[in-house]
């Protein structure tokens, strides 16, 4: 009679889907509060495709836990419906950290988890949801709403879901904002020194950067002609970031209140909390001490407060705690090898691990990582090894990880004909797609990106003339463009000339073609050697 059963569940019960089982699965952990505000979001994960479970935190937490920031009945669960999936794995948790004295904690709150490793002993953490042992790195991807209210919760929403539409379509899909503070140093020597490795280190982050991106870039060190005066620190970096642009990046140091670069007023929380990104609120990534930080001196990170403005950024990742340079440097790293994806990441999630797999296993030689260490580090204090699991339970993710990029831009294949040599002439066609059919054309001539322009002068010592020399010089270091050509393609197809200049200090030059509608953008780009 068993064995009778027994074919029968086999032949006749249908059994689960394989192909079902590994769809993408999204978990949201929502506060009480927040459930109906998330429902535009769940019902988009549903309509994706993806598997989508839904838990309030009351369904595993008792109001008096969540009182307590007690997490471990609900993080268990988590993990446990996390562990059994095999697709990619996406956890969201919206809520806020901690609530304010005398609010409902039971209603807008996620309790986070605590982490174990160095400093992050006791310190709050999304990291256990993600099911991985103690300063592991992570296959589950975590991140968090950290809101308020209802209506922070809505402008959460309402970011993710614009951010995956990539709209208005622009030049902020293929574009990077890059801040950099001054290294400092406690001595003319120590800066100087300072300044030379910064240096070096940008150019050859620059140089791994492919070559789809454009970068626009302020570096306040007084030997970059990136550099702007203390006096317009501030003002040009926040006009930098509310250009728009698909990621946003900050390398330097900071407190939970604000960007730090010598004595130069630089952004503000507040700074943070009235952004207004005009176009492409993407992705802030800050290597800033403190820039994610739940609770102690300083009170929250200016991240949170990025997160929680309605005309911030979609998503920030950043430090809960001290970030030293060395895992600092490893997590960027992380993030220019997911750029560097072919095919490119799909979701916010898979950027997020690639930039914990950068603290986790990132290429730094023991040299390097000590000049690092004791810059801006633990003076030799605490090994390489342990720095790393450390930063795996302190850097956080502020946004959905199941987000969805914004796809890369249609392909307008080109071809050359002529050779990039000094004083000659190249000859560009191309073919728009037929989505994109009848759109104006841009076509330029470009230089690597970083401080390598013609044309810098070096700024006079009255201080006046300084500052326009100065601004002026960071204008022209951020102008890549060499030659330039606007053209209309009558069939989609265009063909048009480009002069290369006289001086051409540089081994390699770039041709892109961008082509614009309401809602689609199309681009081409080839990289040439220069031959002389």
């Amino acid at each position: 009679m068993r064995r009778a059963i027994l074919l029968f569940v086999l032949l006749v019960l249908p059994a689960a889907s394989p192909a079902a089982e590994e769809r993408p699965l999204w978990v949201l952990v929502a506060a009480p509060a927040y459930r109906e505000a998330l429902t535009p979001l769940v019902e988009h994960r549903r309509a994706e495709g993806q598997r989508v479970i839904v838990l309030t935190t009351t369904d595993a937490l008792s109001p008096e836990q969540i009182r307590a920031g007690e997490a471990g009945p609900l993080r268990d669960r988590v993990r446990r419906l996390a562990g059994g999936a095999r697709g990619r794995v996406a956890v969201l948790l919206a809520g806020a950290f901690a609530a304010p004295d005398g609010e409902d904690a039971a209603r807008t709150v996620v309790p986070p988890g605590a982490g174990t490793v160095g400093r992050m002993a006791g310190e709050p953490t999304d990291h256990p949801f993600s099911g991985a042992a103690a300063g592991a790195l992570p296959a589950v991807a975590v991140g968090r709403f950290p809101a308020r209210s209802v209506a922070e919760v809505e402008a959460m929403v309402a970011k993710t879901l614009a951010f995956k539409k990539g709209r208005p379509a622009g030049p902020w899909r293929d574009r990077m904002a890059l801040l950099v503070g001054d290294p400092g140093g406690a001595s003319p020597v120590e800066r100087q020194m300072a300044a030379w490795f910064l240096g070096g280190a940008l150019a050859s982050r620059f140089a791994r950067i492919p070559p789809r991106w454009t970068v626009r870039a302020l570096v306040h060190s007084p030997t970059s002609p990136l550099c702007v005066p203390d006096g317009d620190l501030r003002t040009v970096s926040r006009g930098l970031l509310e250009e728009g642009s698909f990621l946003a990046i900050y390398l330097g140091h900071s407190g939970a209140g604000r960007l730090a670069s010598g004595r130069a007023p630089f952004l503000t929380r507040e700074d943070f909390e009235t952004l207004r990104i005009r176009a492409g609120p993407g992705v802030f990534f800050t290597c800033g001490c403190y820039g994610c930080q739940v609770r102690g001196f300083g009170g929250e990170g200016y991240g949170i407060a990025a997160m929680r403005n309605a005309g911030g950024p979609a998503a920030v990742v950043g430090a809960h705690g001290e970030s030293y340079a060395a895992m600092g440097r490893l997590a960027a790293d992380g993030l220019i090898e997911h750029l560097r994806r072919d095919p490119p990441a799909t979701t916010l999630g898979e950027m997020w691990l690639d930039v914990l797999g950068g603290i986790a296993r990132g290429e730094i030689d023991s040299l390097t990582f000590r000049l690092y260490d004791e810059a801006d580090g633990s003076r030799g204090a605490v090994p390489l090894a342990e720095q790393r699991r450390e930063h795996l339970e302190m850097w956080t993710l502020l946004g959905d990880p199941g987000m969805r990029l914004p796809p890369p831009p249609l392909p307008i294949p080109l071809q050359v004909e002529g050779a990039a040599s000094p004083g000659g002439e190249l000859t560009v066609s191309g073919r728009l797609p037929a989505a994109i059919a009848g759109a104006r054309v841009l076509v330029t001539l470009e230089r690597p990106p970083g401080p390598h322009a013609s044309g810098l002068v070096p700024p006079p010592a009255d201080p006046g003339a300084a500052r326009e020399t100065m601004l002026a010089n960071h204008g022209r270091a951020n102008d890549v463009v060499l030659s330039a050509a606007e053209v209309s393609p009558g069939d989609r197809t265009f063909r048009c000339a480009l002069p290369v200049p006289a001086e051409v200090p540089w081994p390699r030059l770039t041709v892109r073609a961008q082509a614009f509608a309401e809602d689609a953008f199309a681009s081409g780009v080839l990289s040439l050697p220069v031959t002389r």
